[in-house]
């Protein structure tokens, strides 16, 4: 296991330096095992801060995790959904369009991008209906298309600000045994990464 576990890790570092990150990312320093443990600690950090409420503090950890490992769309796809928690819904639908971008069948970041995209339409039809001219057709339309989008995204807020219940802000599935080297510490699968 030491074995498969330094040869992720190097795998890793190769991988990192050979895609450019490795100068504008932070490093990852010390044998692999520390490398590893490094990165579950952050992981962990990031998770703790995102489900305590620590917007900005989980945003800070999802980025790094994205600059260190950027091949793992379930980091993406949790900085996408901190971002939405912090109001950033531009920034959230290009982390979740990363997220996809590295895993075509993440069904949570599809649903969570579609969600985003959803209500940036009804805003934009809520403020052509706006800006339009009293006798424009075009006022009636947008008013229409926005009450219609408006009733499609009708969900109840829940308690955390920001934040609904039609986002998925649920943790991404385990990784099967094909996404995975079989690595695990403490429980958590360490995902899969070739060069």
């Amino acid at each position: 296991m030491a074995s498969s576990l330094s040869r992720f890790i190097v795998s890793l570092v190769g991988l990192l330096a050979l895609a450019g990150c490795a100068a504008s990312a932070p490093a990852l320093k010390g044998p692999p095992e520390r490398q590893l443990s490094n990165v579950l600690d952050l992981q962990k950090k990031a998770d703790a801060a995102y489900h305590g409420g620590s917007v900005a503090e989980a945003v800070q950890d999802y980025t790094q995790l994205t600059q260190l490992i950027p091949e793992e769309p379930n980091y993406w796809f949790m900085l996408g959904n901190a971002l939405v928690k912090a109001q950033e819904p531009d920034q959230a639908v290009l982390a979740y369009d990363q997220a996809i971008i590295r895993n075509p069948r993440h069904t949570r970041a599809w649903h969570n991008l579609g969600v985003i995209r959803l209500r940036q339409a009804q805003a934009a039809f809520v403020s052509s209906a706006e800006t339009a001219n009293a006798g424009d057709p075009i006022k009636q339309n947008s008013r229409r298309v926005a009450n219609a989008l408006e009733r499609v995204s009708d969900v109840p807020k829940v308690a955390v600000p920001g934040a609904d219940q039609s986002i998925d802000d649920s943790q991404p599935p385990t990784p099967t045994p094909a996404q995975t080297q079989g690595l695990t510490e403490g429980g958590a699968a360490v995902p899969a990464h070739s060069p």
